[in-house]
């Protein structure tokens, strides 16, 4: 009885913590724990489709951002201009919509996707930052 009082004073201890978190800092482990998940199925995507043999990529937890970075290997390789860049992010919107409303079921409350194209140099070409 003494033991099983102690173990509900301490949910209720952790119950407190989690609320005093917030909602910005639990979107925040949220998204984190959907990035582990997501860079697993990334990966055979990515390699299927051949983007590793022009790009280095990441998926990044950023805040309450997933944040999909793709970076040229070569600079021989910088072919689409920031505009055909761009072009190439409205065509995939829909995809990235995709994502926020798996988020949102998931239970974050605020979240957005961020893709974003760097030169060999890591320097940002386009970013671009879908919400809700």
């Amino acid at each position: 009885m003494k033991h099983t009082k102690f173990i509900l004073l301490y949910a209720l201890i952790f119950l407190a913590a989690l609320s005093l978190i917030g909602c910005k800092q639990s979107d925040e482990i949220l998204v984190k724990v959907y990035v582990e998940s997501a860079q697993v199925t990334a990966a055979s995507e990515m390699k299927d489709s051949g983007i590793e043999d022009v790009f280095e990529w990441e998926i990044l937890a950023r805040g309450a951002s997933v944040v999909y970075s793709y970076k040229y290997k070569n600079e021989d390789q910088n072919v689409l201009s920031k505009n055909e860049l761009d072009k190439l992010l409205e065509s995939q919107s829909s995809v990235y919509k995709g994502v926020i409303a798996e988020l949102k079921k998931g239970g974050v409350q605020q979240p957005s996707i961020i893709v974003e194209f760097l030169d060999t140099q890591g320097n940002i070409i386009i970013s671009k930052e879908f919400k809700e």
